[in-house]
């Protein structure tokens, strides 16, 4: 059973996938129950979008490895992180 912050994780990477695709941008969603969710733009394999369970959102790079993870951006909008995510378009 989810937990109301799980749901609120979930239901934050499933408005960050409708944001994106809605402007055009292919992404998709990843992530396991034991997981947090995370958004992922086709093309980016190293930047993931992690929504939390204040309904805000923190960019990451793996740069190539999950053990190298390192934050870009935190403490974003929906807005910010569809706004920060679109300056990459068609860069992938």
């Amino acid at each position: 059973m989810m937990t109301d912050d799980e749901y609120r994780c979930l239901y934050g990477a499933n408005a960050l996938l409708v944001a994106l695709v809605q402007r055009g941008i292919q992404a998709s969603i990843h992530g396991a129950l034991s997981e947090p969710y995370l958004v992922r733009v086709a093309g980016l394999d190293t930047v993931e979008a992690v929504p939390t369970a204040s309904d805000r959102y923190a960019i990451w790079t793996t740069n190539e490895s999950p053990h190298d993870a390192a934050p870009l951006r935190i403490d974003l909008s929906l807005g910010e992180t569809v706004q920060f995510l679109s300056q990459f378009e068609g860069r992938a």
